[in-house]
This record gives C-alpha cells, sequence and structure tokens, in this order.
C-alpha cells in the first residue's frame, strides 16, 4: 500500500505526519531499515513523498519513502568554505576604504 502526499511534521528519527491526497494527516512510523530515497536526503516538512508499507492500528509503518528530489552537497571546494581563506579553497573578497 502507499500513501502519497507532503509531510506536514517530521520528529527527525522515527515518527512523521503526512498530509495526503485526500486531506487528511497520516500517522507515518519508520524503523531502522526504512529506505529512505534519494539516499541521503533528510525529510522536511513542505516535501513531496510517496510512503510504501502497511498500516497498524492508528499508524502506517513505512518500508520504503520515495521523494522527486535529488541530493545537492553543499561544500564543492573545502570543508569550510565560508572562512574565505584563499588557502581554504573557498572564494576571497576584500573591501577597502581610504579617504585622504
Amino acid at each position: 500500500q502507499a500513501i502519497h502526499g507532503r509531510v506536514t511534521n517530521f520528529d527527525g528519527k522515527y515518527a512523521l505526519q503526512v498530509r495526503d491526497e485526500h486531506g487528511y494527516t497520516d500517522r507515518v512510523e519508520l524503523h531502522d531499515g526504512t529506505i529512505i530515497n534519494p539516499t541521503g536526503l533528510h525529510l522536511a516538512a513542505g516535501m513531496r513523498v510517496t510512503v510504501y508499507g502497511q498500516p497498524d492500528g492508528s499508524r502506517f509503518v513505512a518500508n520504503e519513502i520515495d521523494t522527486p528530489y535529488q541530493t545537492a552537497y553543499a561544500y564543492p571546494y573545502a570543508a569550510y568554505p565560508y572562512y574565505g581563506y584563499p588557502y581554504y579553497g573557498g572564494p576571497y573578497v576584500r573591501f577597502g576604504f581610504r579617504f585622504r
């Protein structure tokens, strides 16, 4: 069985709430081994998801969660690109004002 909808709340571990295409909010429980595609994606409110699994009382136990998103890495140059030091590989910009 599957649920199609948007994430409304996620505790970052096992409890997920999804507003399905019919307007209902479904309680979804993840377990160790639940597959999230694409791998490495962190679920957040507002994301579209398709949850595959089976109902178990008032909750839906998820075996797989698919999203239409792709992951992107935020650090293309170095581990600390925000410091701006040239030897870290990040962009370096210097502004100066001089008054005479």
